[in-house]
């Protein structure tokens, strides 16, 4: 569970760093390229065995790229959502994806379809819902409506596909230690070529330091998640929605406490609602 925990944690960073990006005025695309070479770092640091591994010639490295190239991709989206809507409008559609993996994990994984476990993620569903409605005096642009949804859609295929890595090939310490720090390295690399022919290239000092401060917390989210389902005891259909309603709980509170967004009654019930999700989930899984 400790690691469960720690991810919800990091996770739920991510979005406050983000806004906080948009209060200091941060260059997104140059700090979000900075902050995958942080995570590569951060990797290296921590388990410094990557450099004698070969990840170029491991089974996964396809995989690796495909991840990376969506981890570019969708931590630009994100970061606009959060920016131009809201940090709750944010993680809800980033977290809402959970059904995304947990109906690949009924299907692939043979996961354990039962009475309880499906009333704990239709409740628990409902609680994000009821969480991170964005309030009334919220106004969306009808040109950002997109972001909520290809958000939504790509963080489900990042869960998936992260599951799917971690059961056929992360067989070992060594493997997901490799693993991970590659999928950075893979989105850094491709974000720096993007703002060589953008001609982005020039980083400021303030841009590089809050790509660090994102980059620490982005490559443990990962990692924590990958040790959560390793050793966490819960099927990945119960575990996936039990984070990612942890994150929007604490991503809704904290958005209320950090950036004054306002917590309406329904966000207050949703909460209440996820917590019991939570404790149904975690009761029958």
């Amino acid at each position: 569970m400790i690691f469960l925990a720690f991810s919800i944690l990091t996770s739920a960073l991510l979005f406050f760093v983000f806004k906080w990006f948009d209060i200091r005025g941060v260059d997104n695309r140059q700090a979000i390229v900075v902050n995958y070479f942080a995570a590569f770092i951060t990797g290296l640091l921590v388990h410094p065995e990557y450099l004698s591994a070969e990840p170029w010639a491991a089974d996964w490295r396809w995989m690796a790229l495909i991840l990376g190239i969506l981890f570019i991709s969708l931590f630009n989206v994100l970061g606009l959502t959060a920016q131009r809507i809201s940090v709750s409008v944010a993680s809800v559609a980033n977290k809402m994806s959970v059904a995304v993996p947990v109906g690949i994990a009924f299907w692939l994984y043979d996961d354990a379809i039962t009475v309880g476990k499906i009333a704990g993620i239709l409740t628990a569903l409902l609680g994000v819902w009821l969480t991170s409605r964005p309030s009334s005096n919220l106004r969306i642009e009808t040109n950002d409506y997109w972001l909520p949804l290809v958000l939504f859609m790509g963080s489900g295929l990042i869960d998936t596909l992260i599951k799917y890595v971690q059961h056929h090939y992360l067989t070992s310490d060594v493997a997901m230690l490799t693993f991970i720090p590659s999928i950075f390295l893979v989105a850094g690399v491709l974000g720096l070529i993007y703002l060589f022919f953008t001609n982005n290239i020039r980083f400021t000092r303030k841009n590089l330091i809050w790509g660090i401060v994102l980059g620490v917390p982005n490559y443990f989210s990962i990692y924590l998640i990958i040790k959560a389902l390793e050793q966490s005891g819960f099927q990945s259909s119960v575990l996936f929605p039990i984070n990612n309603i942890g994150v929007v709980i604490v991503s809704v509170l904290g958005g209320r406490l950090l950036f004054g967004e306002k917590l309406s009654t329904g966000s207050a019930i949703g909460i209440g609602v996820s917590v019991f999700g939570i404790v149904l989930l975690s009761w029958f899984a």
